[in-house]
This record gives structure tokens, C-alpha cells and sequence, in this order.
């Protein structure tokens, strides 16, 4: 089986060549991931330099964090420059890439992995020179949580300052939208090739195509300018679609997919399994009568005291606790230590809600109940019976502390939901 990979490798699939002798041709998998540079900021070294990891027949690693133009990859082992001409641009290189492994003859017969993890639409937001008058009209979407100071939320929303956003911070917030959706298109191109390339060399029908992304995004949300790191929905969800064998046509499913599901479900496409995965096969997903399903959410601060502007106020002068204070966010930072979470999150036929404790001074605590406060804008932490806050907790102690098997089945477990209370009164 051939694996290729273009960009930031995820996991290696070596072992799916073992699996062909024992369980015959799987399909093929072409797995598409926008925004990825969090996963692996560099190409993989071997002891004398850039080296292909076991397993990958085909690598393309890009050496530092997210470039557009300008940028370094590690090459099926080799360095290669890349300067700033059109035909330099990342996304398309990738394409490129992809389509030369696709003409090779044993494609055909033989299955394969492929792995696209492209930058966009990752900082600095660098479009095509052919897209960069695209979207000049359009702005950020501004719901009720729009620049909203949130008197109820954890340290880094509640008492950082500014609590609103200026007007030009606004603007600067509706420039990173639109030079996203400009990146997007070259992956849409990308889609587009790949399709039309397996649709003429006649295995598209037996192929996997899966479409998502690293990780969502926030954009003025509570008065944060843009990043990444919080735990509500906005930057917790992200796309996901499939296409191939066994899977229904034109049909969207309400069930929760994790980016820990793709190992398990590459692995059923393989013809064999993992029974200590954390993650669930899509197509047992699929096959479930009804939607419930529990699962944990994390995130470990970040601060690098290089990454503080020294014009930003006195109230970052304890610079070691912080990243990315500049003045062009307002100094309103991306990151802090205390920053740091666990949640609990469930979705089932019977409620939806997430449950979220800060490993800060205060063990604050969020609790956000989703089918009657989908913006997540009231806190209700504070006012939980104190039997459900002591089950929520115990719950979230026991994802936190799972493996494997146990987590999946933690993952089914019956839940106590925030309507219930009111339903027994």
C-alpha cells in the first residue's frame, strides 16, 4: 500500500501493508485537513537531515510554522527552496504534488493512503495573487456574542483587557475573514483536481475522500479578537464531510464526529481494528440507532514572554504568563496560562450541554446548556442542583483519567441532563 504525504504527517499507516496479506484490497483514503500547523511545525529529520518517516513512500514536510510563499520543505528527504513567484504558493505545490503521486501506474491497482494537511487558512492568511481581489465586500458575521464583554466566563475573557474591541480592531478582524475565505479557494481547487483525477483514472468509486480541519476559529466572539483556544463551539467545530464506499449519499447525520474517530475508522477501511483506540469508526457511528455520545475536551495554556510586546500595559509585565500581546490584537492576548481546561461535553436525543473546569486561582467553572443557550452566553455553572454538579465533576474526572476501551465506554454512559430538574420540580 502506498502512503503519501503532503505537509504535516498525522500518523503512519505501515501497518495497512500487513493487513492487505491477511484481509484483502481495502479501499483508498484521501484525507483532506485545512489549518493543520499545530499538529507538527517541521518536516521529519533523520540523523544526517530531512529524512522520509517509516512507513511514508511519498513526504512533503514543510520546515517551520505556516508559509505561503518564502518557505522550505523536507522533499522525499531533500531540501527544497521555495521563493515567492506565483507558481510558488503552497496550496498549489501541494496540488501539484498530489496529482504527480496519482499519475503513477500502481495507483490504479494498488490502494493507497493520502494525507493533504494544507496551511490554509492558518496566519498570516495569505491568499493567491489570482484570489486576492476576491471578497471585497464581505465582512465578519456579528451575532449577539459579537464583541460582547461576558461578565460570566473565565479570567482570559472576563478581566483582560480592552473589554470591547475598537473599530479599528474591528476592521482588522474583517480583513483575516476575508484573506481566510481567499486561501479556502485554493483548496477548493485542490478538492476539485483530486476528484476529476480519480473520476478519469475510474477509482473515485472506490475511494474515501474526508474533508475537515485542525481546529475552529473565533473572530470577535466575546470581545477576543481571533484565535483558536477557547472551549466554546465556535472554535471547538469544524467541517466534516465524507464520500465513498458504504457511505449514504446526500445526507448530513446530527451525531458528534472527533478528529480521535479517523484512526478507527481508516482502520475498519482496511479490513481490521484497534480495540484500544479512543475514537469510534464512523461507520459504527452510522450504524447507531440514536444519537449519545460523551466525550472530553482539553487544552493546556500557552505563554512565551518573546511573544509580549513591551508596549502592551503594565498588566502583562509578568510576561512568562502570556502569548501574542501586540498592539495589532489590541493587546488583548491569544493565550495565558491559566487558560488551561477539561470538559465535559454531551450531545444525545435527550440534551446537549458542555461542563468546563479552568485549572486556575478560583477552579472557575462554566456549564453551558446548548438547546436553550446556543450562543453560550449565560454561565449557569453557579446555579447547578448540587447533585448535578457533582456528577458532571466525577464524569469529567473519570475522561480525564480514562484509556482506550474504558473511554468509549464512558462515552455511552447515562448522563444526568440540565432540563431534568426543572421537569422534576
Amino acid at each position: 500500500m502506498s502512503t503519501v504525504f503532503l505537509r504535516i504527517v498525522i500518523f503512519s499507516l505501515t501497518f495497512l501493508n500487513s493487513v492487505l496479506k491477511i484481509y484483502g484490497r481495502p479501499d483508498n483514503i484521501i484525507l483532506i485537513l485545512t489549518d493543520d500547523q499545530d499538529l507538527v511545525k517541521t518536516g521529519f529529520y533523520g540523523k544526517n537531515g530531512p529524512a522520509v518517516p517509516k512507513g511514508w513512500d511519498w513526504w512533503m514536510g514543510l520546515e517551520g510554522n505556516s508559509r505561503y510563499q518564502n518557505y522550505t520543505l523536507s522533499v522525499n528527504g531533500t531540501w527544497r527552496d521555495y521563493a515567492d513567484r506565483p507558481d510558488d504558493y503552497l496550496t498549489d505545490v501541494m496540488a501539484k504534488s498530489a496529482l504527480e503521486f496519482l499519475n503513477q501506474g500502481h495507483v490504479r491497482s494498488e490502494p493507497f493512503l493520502m494525507v493533504l494537511a494544507t496551511p490554509a487558512a492558518h496566519d498570516p492568511f495569505t491568499p493567491a495573487e489570482r484570489y486576492k481581489d476576491r471578497f471585497e465586500h464581505v465582512r465578519v458575521p456579528k451575532g449577539k456574542d459579537f464583541n460582547l464583554h461576558n461578565q460570566g466566563k473565565h479570567w482570559i475573557v472576563q478581566n483582560m483587557p480592552p473589554h470591547t474591541l475598537s473599530d479599528e480592531t474591528i476592521s482588522k478582524i474583517d480583513d483575516i475573514y476575508r484573506n481566510r475565505l481567499k486561501t479556502l479557494l485554493s483548496v477548493d481547487e485542490i478538492v476539485e483536481k483530486i476528484v476529476l483525477k480519480l473520476e478519469k483514472l475510474q477509482i473515485l468509486e472506490r475511494t474515501h475522500l474526508i474533508f475537515t480541519s485542525d481546529h475552529g476559529y473565533h473572530l470577535g466572539q466575546f470581545a477576543l479578537p481571533w484565535d483558536k483556544r477557547q472551549p466554546y463551539e465556535f472554535d471547538l467545530r469544524v467541517p466534516f464531510v465524507i464520500r465513498g464506499p458504504g457511505i449514504p449519499k446526500n445526507q448530513s447525520f446530527p451525531f458528534p464526529v472527533l478528529l480521535t474517530d479517523l484512526a478507527p475508522t481508516f482502520l475498519q477501511i482496511a479490513g481490521t481494528k484497534d480495540d484500544e483506540a479512543d475514537g469510534v469508526s464512523l461507520f459504527n457511528l452510522i450504524e447507531a440507532e440514536k444519537l449519545n455520545r460523551t466525550f472530553l475536551i482539553e487544552f493546556h495554556g500557552e505563554a512565551h514572554s518573546d511573544s509580549v510586546s513591551e508596549n502592551c500595559p503594565d498588566v502583562y509585565r509578568d510576561r512568562d504568563q502570556f502569548f501574542q500581546c501586540t498592539l495589532e490584537n489590541s493587546c488583548k492576548c491569544q493565550d495565558v496560562r491559566n487558560n488551561t481546561y477539561h470538559c465535559l461535553r454531551h450531545l444525545s436525543d435527550r440534551c446537549d450541554f458542555i461542563f468546563c473546569h479552568f485549572e486556575d486561582d478560583e477552579d472557575f467553572e462554566e456549564f453551558y446548556d446548548l438547546r436553550s443557550d446556543p450562543l453560550q452566553l449565560e454561565n449557569t455553572a453557579s446555579v447547578l442542583p448540587p447533585h448535578h454538579l457533582q456528577f458532571y465533576r466525577k464524569s469529567l474526572h473519570k475522561l480525564k483519567n480514562c484509556k482506550g476501551r474504558d473511554c468509549r465506554e464512558l462515552r455511552k454512559m447515562k448522563v444526568l441532563c440540565p432540563l431534568e430538574t426543572q421537569k422534576n420540580k
